[in-house]
Order: structure tokens, then C-alpha cells, then sequence
């Protein structure tokens, strides 16, 4: 490879567009405390490599139809776009299917062109082509639940926090939403990880109930900080 070429890919991978997740905030702007897509994805990749590891605890045969370079790949890239594009209120997204699929387009699209233009990995596109399109795969079933259990950890943790605005999303909207999550991917004909994994939502369900009838004094650790 040529030189200039080689150090071209190292300078846009340090401090190209992708850096961009580590300032693309998440959520609307009744939080307390800043989430950005990089502090998501690590969260995301980190519940992704939980929940396989208990999974290969518990049912090392369901395991085994886990490819685990491709549910680590999904987990890392899945909001790579989010670099380019900043996060969408998920409000916006999934109010109208048409306006969901040419946002996707879109952003595949974007971040094609944004993969050409700072030499980055071409595997990349792939990657983020499966995370949106793909999503049948049992490595994006389990990838999807990490995703959401993020999702509901962050939002649990601005409950505990007072944030009585978000105690009540998490009671109104994001509880009723992963029960119905998880009586949909566990309802019958479903495989064997759905089934798995809808336990999983279930079980989130109910802790999410827990914590918005729970008192809304912060632990120790949710104090601590600047």
C-alpha cells in the first residue's frame, strides 16, 4: 500500500467523521445527564457480550447457533451512520414506515459514501447494511435486545436520578413496550432464541416497573461525577 495512502487511513480513522459518535448526543433534552452514541455503543457491546456469555451458561446448545464475530460485528457498527447524521428521536423514525425505510436508505447511503471518501474498511458498509436490513438473524435478535436493554438502563438511571419526567416515559411507554416486545418475539411460531430472548424483555419489563415505583433517591454511584 502506498505510503500516503496508509497514513491517510490512520489520520481518518484517529480523527475522521466516526469521532463523531462520541458527540452525537441521544435522547430529547429532559435528561440530566448527557448520553452520547459512542457511551450507547459500548453499553450495547458490552450487554451483547453478557448476554451470550450467560447464554453459553445456560444453553450452550442455543449458543452454538450464535456466530459470535458477526453478533460482536452488529453490536460495534450498529450506529456507526449516527456519526454522519447525529441521533434521530426514535418518536420521529416510527411514526410513518415510509418515512423509517428512506431514512434507512438514506443513511446507508451516507455512510457508503462517507466509507469511499475517508478509506475506511469496506466491511463497514456491510456491517451497517445488516444492522438495518438484516434483522432476522439470530446474532440481530440478540444484538437488538442489548440495544434496548441500553436503552432501558439509561432510562431507569434518570428515574433513580428525580428526573420524574422520564420516571413517567419509563411507566407509560418504554415498560409497556418491551412486555409487548416480549410477548411478540416469544409468541409461537418462534425460534428458539426469540424465545430466549423474549424472557429477556419480559424480565426487563418488570424491573423497569420496579424502578419507576421505587423512591426516587439516587444510589451512591449515580451521585458521584463533576
Amino acid at each position: 500500500m502506498h505510503y500516503d495512502l496508509a497514513a491517510t487511513r490512520t489520520r481518518n480513522l484517529l480523527n475522521g467523521n466516526v469521532r463523531g459518535l462520541a458527540h452525537a448526543t441521544r435522547y430529547n433534552p429532559y435528561v440530566m445527564t448527557k448520553e452520547t452514541v459512542s457511551d450507547h455503543s459500548y453499553w450495547v457491546c458490552l450487554y451483547t457480550f453478557c448476554l451470550y456469555e450467560w447464554m453459553k451458561e445456560t444453553d450452550p446448545d442455543l449458543a452454538e447457533e450464535i456466530d459470535f464475530y458477526k453478533l460482536m460485528g452488529l453490536a460495534v457498527t450498529h450506529d456507526l451512520p449516527e456519526a454522519l447524521t447525529g441521533d434521530i428521536n426514535r418518536s420521529i423514525k416510527k411514526r410513518d414506515l415510509t418515512l423509517e425505510n428512506l431514512w434507512k436508505d438514506g443513511e446507508v447511503a451516507l455512510w457508503e459514501a462517507n466509507v469511499a471518501a475517508e478509506h475506511l474498511p469496506p466491511s463497514l458498509v456491510d456491517w451497517v447494511c445488516s444492522a438495518v436490513y438484516e434483522k432476522d438473524s439470530p446474532e440481530h435478535t440478540l444484538m437488538k435486545l442489548a440495544d434496548d436493554m441500553s436503552v432501558a438502563s439509561f432510562m431507569a438511571e434518570q428515574s433513580l436520578m428525580g428526573n420524574t419526567y422520564q420516571c413517567e416515559r419509563v411507566r407509560k411507554r418504554l415498560e409497556p413496550r418491551f412486555r409487548e416486545k416480549g410477548v411478540k418475539l416469544g409468541t409461537s411460531p418462534c425460534s428458539p432464541i426469540e424465545e430466549w430472548c423474549a424472557r429477556r424483555y419480559i424480565e426487563t419489563a418488570d424491573w423497569l416497573i420496579s424502578v419507576a415505583s421505587s423512591q426516587r433517591n439516587a444510589p451512591t454511584w449515580l451521585r458521584l461525577g463533576p
